[in-house]
């Protein structure tokens, strides 16, 4: 099935943002680390989602599968820290977006990641002492029904398409693993000069 070949494809990028993520979530140690974590998704997800938007509803993706949405994160950070008021900056460097192929590969990591958000959230909770119902509706945005929707959104990956296509998809996919990645690390940098 071509969602393992993603999965194969994929792996080595998937690996180096997986890395980025992690180091982010084992220095959360005050509820401020973990909105500065979701400011960060929101920089990366908003204008992916934007770009995105046109080719779930073209397509009638969200007839069969539900596409989590980035407002989720906007709604844990006013849940943990009412009236911020401080605009997040937004990357300016996410994926190609210029086909249904090329939002399926873009979707394959966003909707992928939903697999790891549920443990994501059992570690943030039990780092902060913070319910997991306050928070992390954008991690655990599926909640217990996270494997079945991952199952649609693979259905909707493996159905037949032409060699090409999946070749976008797969570029695609790469792309939006290595993209996030780099939005991470120039935050990182950022963040090192302001210190």
């Amino acid at each position: 099935m071509f969602s393992d070949e993603l999965k194969e494809g994929t792996q080595h990028a998937h690996s180096g943002l997986e890395k980025k993520l992690v180091s982010h979530i084992r220095n959360i140690s005050h509820v401020n680390d973990y909105i500065r974590l979701l400011r960060l998704m929101y920089g990366y997800y908003k204008p992916l989602q934007d770009k995105l938007e046109p080719f779930v509803a073209e397509n009638n993706i969200s007839n069969h599968f539900t596409v989590r949405n980035v407002e989720h994160i906007i709604n844990d950070i006013e849940a943990l820290q009412p009236e911020t008021g401080t605009a997040i900056p937004l990357c300016d460097r996410t994926p190609h977006i210029t086909s249904h192929a090329s939002s399926l590969g873009a979707l394959y990591v966003t909707e992928g990641s939903t697999l790891g958000g549920r443990v994501i959230t059992q570690m943030i909770t039990k780092k902060l002492s913070i319910p997991p119902d306050r928070g992390f509706s954008f991690f655990n945005s599926y909640g217990e029904e996270t494997p079945a929707m991952w199952q649609k959104f693979k259905s909707i990956i493996n159905h037949p398409r032409e060699a090409d296509e999946q070749t976008e998809m797969m570029d695609t996919a790469i792309e939006t693993f290595s993209t996030f990645k780099d939005w991470i690390e120039t935050n990182e940098r950022k963040q090192k000069l302001r210190l």
